[in-house]
């Protein structure tokens, strides 16, 4: 029991104290969130109970990375989700450069679709819907 022991039990201490917070503070995990965190994990993602277990060395992976690379489905694929987040980060640039305020989305009932309703307020305060 010397002070490295005792740092290191401390700072257990307030690494569970800090992850027990976040996950109050965190809205519940989506389905698609769980099922991420399962595949991540099976492809060896470190925790930190997998990290002090020396798992999740990620040098394993990337044959397996390489070849999913060269895939033209996955490579389509890898496009479009750059794509959409390039989009997205453009779209929040601007709308904080502009101070411009949050899109709110609505839901058709009979397409289950969303359309794209924003207030626009013009240099005298009047808004406008957008559609």
């Amino acid at each position: 029991g010397g002070v490295g022991s005792q740092a290191a039990r401390r700072a257990a201490a307030a690494a569970a104290r800090l992850r027990s917070r976040a996950a109050e503070a965190l809205p519940e995990p989506t389905e698609s969130m769980r099922q991420f965190w399962k595949i991540a994990l099976l492809l060896g993602a470190r925790t930190a109970n997998s990290a002090a277990a020396g798992g999740g060395d990620p040098s394993k992976f990337l044959p397996l990375a390489r070849k999913l690379s060269q895939e033209p489905r996955v490579q389509r694929t890898a496009g479009e989700v750059l794509a959409k987040l390039g989009e997205r980060a453009l779209s929040r640039t601007l709308r904080a450069a502009f101070r411009l305020p949050q899109p709110v989305f609505e839901r058709d009932g009979a397409a289950g679709g969303g359309t794209k309703k924003e207030e626009v307020v013009g240099a005298r305060g009047e808004g406008s819907k957008l559609r």
